[in-house]
């Protein structure tokens, strides 16, 4: 009997289980496990295996492997039509429009993942907040694999709370959710790939994941229900991050962010390849420049309530980082805070203490 399924629904879960593990997998089938609700998608390395699920109608209950990019790309052409599934023999058929198309099955017992064990669960935490923090940080990480600590995202779970972080030692970004922390989970560094594809495995109209590790620590499972992502910890110590943040505000600027952005944007291509902007506040703004030699200079300023009304901040910055710490920042409305032409610079949402970004100066800010 042929199982109906939502080509769209099946498309969007290989390309989410295959994205947590990465292009380069080793690994080129799917596993597909079939019961009488559910169709389970599950990709893995030696290193990750994520599984989602999607909700149908079977008569069968079975597990086999499909050749994962074939049918991958079956599923990009005829997305939005539903797909009949029937089991001949040593091949799986798919009858979707015009195509009928036969993959090779292979053993379940032959896909290779790592073990799936029980672990304990750790932390629950509400799924939404917790993969946008990740995805608010992972700007701020390296993308040196000479630096494996830094390509991570630092993952801490005490007193109450969850504190996702990364910095590449140039910028850092902190973002903080409410959690149910059953046993505390100190200092782990997880890859970064599973932790930003979370929405896409586990969905969002979960209340709760969980988090499960063994006592050892050294890999973390982030479920709902049956659904997850396991992924091996990167080893080592992660640095101190918050060294980044300074602690003396000279003056600090509240402004729209919509506003800021586009002023950086609009400045940032004057200074060529370098898109160095300078920021100095001014009597209720801040003044944004762009310049080079070659290209001439563009100046914007955006008005902002400034504290205290007679501070004064200044310094220079690598405007694409800026304006990826400003995307990163939730909310309208955001306060730039300086310390010195030589110190980091720290972004916050006015109306959020549960993120923080700061970028360090390129050099000292030209005259403005």
């Amino acid at each position: 009997m042929a199982i109906r399924i939502p080509s769209t629904d099946l498309g969007e879960a290989l390309a989410a289980v295959t994205r947590a593990c990465g292009r380069q997998q080793a690994n080129p089938s799917v596993l597909v496990e079939l019961s009488h609700t559910s169709l389970s998608l599950t990709r893995a390395t030696l290193e990750t295996a994520a599984r989602r699920s999607i909700g149908i109608e079977s008569s069968i209950v079975d597990a086999f492997t499909l050749p994962a990019t074939p049918l991958y790309d079956l599923l990009q052409v005829v997305s939005g039509a539903d797909l009949e599934l029937t089991l001949d023999g040593r091949d799986a058929v798919v009858r979707v429009g015009m195509f009928d198309t036969r993959l090779r099955m292979g053993s379940a017992t032959e896909f290779l993942m790592p073990a799936i064990s029980e672990g304990a669960i750790r932390v629950r935490v509400d799924g939404r907040q917790l993969a946008d923090a990740a995805a608010r940080v992972a700007f701020a990480r390296s993308s040196d694999e000479h630096q494996p600590q830094l390509v991570g995202i630092f993952l801490n779970a005490a007193d109450g709370r969850i504190t996702l972080a990364a910095t590449d030692g140039h910028r850092a970004a902190e973002a903080r959710s409410p959690a149910t922390v059953l046993s505390p989970v100190n200092g782990l560094i997880v890859p970064a790939r599973p932790l930003t594809e979370l929405s896409g495995i586990l969905q969002m109209d979960s209340v709760q994941f969980e988090l499960v590790a063994p006592d050892r620590l050294n890999w973390l499972r982030i479920q709902r229900g049956p659904d997850f992502v396991q992924t091996q910890l990167i080893d080592g110590k992660y640095p101190n991050y918050a060294a980044v943040r300074p602690t003396n505000i000279a003056a600090e600027a509240e402004l729209d962010k919509s506003s800021l952005i586009l002023a950086v944007r609009g400045c940032g291509v004057f200074s060529g390849e370098s898109f160095r902007v300078s920021l100095a506040i001014e009597e209720g703004r801040l003044a944004i420049v762009g310049e080079s030699t070659e290209l001439g200079s563009n100046r914007a300023s955006v008005v902002a309530t400034v504290r205290p009304t007679t501070g004064s901040g200044r310094c220079a910055l690598n405007g694409k980082y800026f304006l990826d710490a400003l995307d990163a920042c939730p909310g309208a409305t955001i306060r730039i805070q300086f310390e010195s032409p030589t110190a980091p610079l720290t972004i916050v949402p006015t109306m959020d203490k549960e993120f923080w970004a700061a970028t360090n100066p390129i050099a000292p800010a030209v005259g403005g």
